[in-house]
């Protein structure tokens, strides 16, 4: 945490204590300094400010000592404080202690014995009545020179004013303490009338219990009246304040709660004056202390309690005064008033803390739910100002403008920058009535040269460039931000601007850059005005709608399901028909998502306009469909789903391009007490029995289809253990140098042989372990065993002699692949340059970015090889191989029967061959077969040769063998001729 906001949270916390620390100081400074005062204009008693302390401890130095006339005609008694004067000149006020020939023994309390010079009665100046503590201490620091006490007495008073006086003006005047008062009015008022109709009952049981508290005056006003003048003046009150809560403007509520207080207060100091305050009657002052303490806070009913507590004394005074009751019944009645007073503000003191802190917490959490809905309120707006963009088109620009304007920007425009570079201002908001934004170029208009490099420019008052802020202020406004729509081929900037009295908010912000970011994807594709339809319509359905599609999801019709299987007609059945496209893989490849995403548009639309009324069509995800049919047979659901099949396979035009899909369906149909879960598994189920059957396109559910499923279970099962026990073997595919002949490496080929299945493929292999997530496991067993055979035959065939392995996609994505080789390049001693890692070319299209694939960046730190198989079936461009971290390609066998076939394939041939050893990669031909693919391949100039005219798959022990003996050299092609022996050995291989 900054300093800065440390502090500033220390001042937080710190500030009400504090506050009510300076209060209770001047509470208790206007308390004695009051009580003194008024005491002295009652009674006319003299203050007297004690200065010594021989009176300790019933009068202390700084205490104030209100003097009484001594009696004229009788002696004071014993114990009585006298004032007197010393021969000395000195002012003394001891006690009597005794009374000895009509004169006066006297003595300090802190005295050990008596004075020795008696007082006579015309010598008492005055007998005390009253003490005051500590009112006179400034007093006695300014008699005995203690200026530093007084000087700080006076600067902690002065300091305690001013800060009471701020705190005031503050409660106020200060809109956010006036804005959480609004806030919290409701509940202060409700409060109040709940605590006047309280009084109301405690003045009626006062009123029953002892009438005669309600006489003023004497009996001149009747009791009754007082009564009812009361009781009248209260529901007056109540029933206004209910009234103006419900119906009254935010002002009125403000101004009568003005007039609550005054009333308040009024009707408690005159119905005191009537009861007293025995009883229930200074309970009654706790009403406006409370009301002031709701509305105004600590500060407020601290104010009123002085205002009070003056007014109550002063009515006290003079009502005392009518009766002639004496000085001593007046000072005991101040001293009752003012202590019940005192223990009353002590109680009411929390209470208005607790106010004052729930007034703010409900301002606050009021102000945040405001923020959070005008925020939503602000996206909302952007979302469907976004599909209004898209709609018009060649108007976006005026939308634009319009709709940041309609967030709360007091002005906006649209900056375009054409060929020479200039900014023109093409729309704005700009009237006769608005100011204009700053012209482009200028300090403050966000389209400066330094400032392009930043898609997003705030330029306000607190911005560290003085030349900004002063262009800023000369511009007419208080804030100008900018943010990018586009910046190819032709750059477009948004602005939006507000008055000098206001500021821009983070959620005008976050609006206003998603309206550039809606502006953007309309300028770029027009097309997308149909996607951005779809998209807003997914706002407010995305709870049970796919998102591509606007088809209900999983969730919906699993609902759906479950409905229908709960109140479906006895005379049918519920039905579910499971789609999966057939093809639609290979067009996501080749054409991209976007593509891929438009056709599954497109099916979706066919099958709702095939099914129509008749039942639900959902999308569960990638290219499933799913159909709810309600009180159908499976007569009916065969000839849709047959009739399903035909409109899914139809051509479908997307651009210039003409593509097609199929479809396979299972139905599943419904049984009593089936879950709805249950159903769509078997539709899922008798699916994949439609797709493993080329003659069927949708079959029924059987039991027996999920035999299958438990086939494959056991089937990974079987390779699990496979793997663990060494069951499977690895056979190898000799690679020959084109110039020499030579062997220079082997390709491993997985091969498992069951011992009830006989051979199973290794595409098999491939799925099973995928299936089975085994694949991890597999590859290590391969990488192993590969690394382990490859370090007998280097021995035979020296250091150049090389193992390739197939990598496919599945074990590249694993995270675990690259320790998979580097563990098997330790344990088996194998060097990684000897190691060969073949990738297909389907995984190199440009879409995938395989250059940016961790695996890459993990094989090259080791050393590891790569190679790229199946290279020329069309996927890969010649230009993109520069991006990837090959060392060689492994030509297609197409390409190379091909270029026997005709001169332009073997003009294609050569042509790649050359590319690729400019680009430094060696070249690898695949599948030579026969004498002719041998002589083309090695007039194309190609590195090494594989097929099976060089060496069939066979056993590691069998290739051992044919190292050991050594293969028969080809040493011409089938016309004869030598092979080239100017073709260098990239990979090191010595003949």
């Amino acid at each position: 945490m900054k300093p800065g906001r440390t502090t500033a949270t220390v001042e937080r916390l710190l500030q009400p204590s504090a506050l009510l620390l300076v209060w209770v100081y001047l509470y208790l400074l206007a308390l004695l300094a009051g009580w003194v005062l008024l005491a002295s204009l009652a009674t006319g008693y003299q203050p007297v400010v004690v200065t010594t302390g021989s009176m300790r401890p019933a009068v202390e130095p700084g205490d104030v000592l209100l003097i009484a006339d001594p009696p004229a005609d009788q002696m004071l008694p014993q114990r009585a404080v006298i004032l007197f004067e010393r021969d000395s000149g000195e002012l003394v006020t001891h006690r009597v202690y005794a009374v000895e020939n009509d004169e006066y023994v006297t003595k300090g309390d802190a005295n050990p014995s008596v004075d020795l010079e008696r007082v006579r009665p015309d010598q008492t100046l005055g007998v005390g009545r009253i003490v005051v503590p500590l009112v006179g201490l400034p007093i006695v620091w300014y008699q005995t020179q203690n200026y530093v006490a007084l000087g700080a007495w006076i600067i902690v008073t002065l300091a305690a004013f001013v800060v009471s006086i701020r705190s005031a003006i503050a409660v106020l005047r200060s809109p956010r303490d006036r804005s959480a008062e609004a806030q919290g009015q409701p509940l202060a008022q409700r409060a109040i009338r709940r605590v006047r109709i309280l009084v109301g009952a405690m003045i009626i049981s006062q009123y029953v219990i002892e009438p005669s508290r309600f006489d003023i005056a004497g009996e001149a006003i009747p009791r009754g009246f007082v009564f009812g003048a009361s009781l009248l003046g209260l529901g007056a009150l109540t029933l206004i304040s209910f009234r103006v809560d419900r119906s009254g403007t935010p002002q009125q509520a403000e101004r009568f709660a003005i007039i609550e207080l005054v009333g308040d207060t009024v009707f408690v100091i005159v119905l005191t004056a009537a009861a007293g305050t025995n009883g229930i009657g200074w309970v009654l002052f706790a009403l406006p202390i409370v009301e002031a303490a709701a509305r105004y806070r600590v500060s407020g009913a601290l104010l009123h309690w002085m205002g009070l507590t003056a007014a109550t004394l002063a009515t006290q005074i003079a009502l005392i005064e009518r009766t002639d009751a004496g000085d001593g019944l007046l000072i005991d009645k101040l001293d009752q008033v003012l202590d019940q007073l005192s223990v009353l503000l002590l109680v009411v003191i929390p209470g208005a803390y607790l106010a004052e802190q729930l007034i703010g917490d409900v301002g606050n959490q009021r102000r945040a739910t405001e923020i959070a809905q005008s925020r939503n309120a602000m996206l909302e707006g952007v979302v469907e100002v976004g599909h209004e963009i898209n709609r018009l088109g060649s108007d976006v620009f005026e939308v634009m403008v319009a709709a940041a304007t309609e967030l709360g920007f007091d002005a906006a425009d649209i900056c375009v920058a054409v060929d020479d570079g200039a900014w023109h201002v093409v729309a704005g908001s700009a009237t006769a009535d608005t100011v204009v934004l700053p012209t482009p170029g200028d300090p403050a208009s966000t389209l400066r040269v330094t400032d392009l490099s930043t898609p997003n420019v705030i330029v306000d008052s607190d911005d560290d460039d003085a030349t900004e802020v002063g262009a800023l202020a000369t511009s007419g406004f208080g804030a100008i931000v900018r943010t990018t729509v586009s910046e190819q081929p032709v750059a477009v900037a948004l602005r939006a601007a507000v008055l000098p009295h206001r500021s821009i908010t983070s959620a005008m912000l976050d609006a206003l850059r998603l309206l550039a970011g809606q502006a953007t994807v309309a300028l770029q594709n027009d097309r997308l005005v149909g996607e951005l339809q779809t998209l807003h319509n997914e706002l407010h359905h995305q709870a049970n709608h796919d998102v591509l599609t606007g088809l209900p999801n999983r969730a919906q019709f699993l609902q759906r399901t479950a409905d229908a299987l709960d109140t479906v007609a006895a005379e049918g059945s519920t039905v579910v028909l499971f789609s999966d496209l057939n093809g639609f893989k290979p067009v996501n490849d080749q054409y991209g998502h976007d593509v891929g995403d438009e056709l599954l548009r497109v099916i979706a639309r066919r099958l709702s306009n095939a099914v129509g009324e008749r039942g639900l069509v959902a999308r569960l995800g990638g290219d499933e469909f799913t159909v709810l049919l309600e009180a159908s047979n499976a007569d009916d659901a065969c000839a849709l789903a047959a009739r399903l099949v035909q409109v899914v396979s139809q051509p479908i035009r997307l651009g210039h391009r003409e593509l097609s899909v199929g479809t396979s369906i299972g139905i599943a149909i419904s049984e009593r007490e089936l879950r709805a879960a249950e159903l769509l598994r078997r539709a899922d189920v008798a699916m994949y029995g439609a797709k493993s059957d080329d003659r069927a396109a949708w079959k029924v559910y059987d039991p027996a289809m999920e035999e299958a499923d438990r086939r494959q279970q056991w089937m990974v099962g079987e390779l699990g253990r496979a793997i663990a026990g060494d069951g499977l073997t690895l056979d190898y595919q000799l690679v020959v140098s084109s110039r020499t002949g030579a062997p220079i490496g082997v390709e491993a080929l997985l091969r498992w042989r069951h011992r009830d299945l006989g051979p199973i493929p290794s595409p098999e292999i491939i799925l099973l372990a995928e299936a089975g997530n085994l694949t991890d496991a597999l590859h290590r067993w391969i990488m192993r065993r590969a690394c382990l055979d490859a370090v007998g035959w280097r021995q035979i065939m020296g250091d150049g002699f090389f193992v390739a392995v197939n990598a496919s996609p599945a074990e590249l994505e694993s995270p675990e692949f690259v320790d998979h080789v580097r563990d098997a390049l330790v344990e088996t001693a194998l060097p990684a340059d000897a190691l060969f890692v073949e990738l297909s070319e389907r995984f190199a299209i440009p879409d995938t970015a395989p250059a940016a694939h961790p695996a890459f960046q993990g094989l090259h730190d080791l050393g590891v090889r790569l190679l790229l198989d199946d290279f020329g079936e069309g996927r890969t461009s010649l230009a993109y191989l520069r991006g990837l971290p090959i060392s060689g390609l492994k030509l297609d066998r197409l390409l190379v029967d091909n270029a026997v076939k005709s001169d332009a394939d073997r003009i294609i041939l050569e042509s790649i061959t050359q590319l690729a050893h400019a680009l430094s990669l060696v070249v690898i031909a695949e599948g030579i077969e026969a004498d002719a693919h041998l002589g083309a391949a090695h007039a194309a100039g190609c590195d090494y040769l594989q097929g099976y005219h060089i060496s069939r798959p066979c056993s590691a022990d069998v290739v051992t063998e044919l190292l050991e003996r050594g293969l028969p050299r080809r040493t011409s092609d089938r016309r004869g001729s030598a092979l080239p022996s100017s073709v260098a050995d990239p990979l090191g291989v010595s003949s």
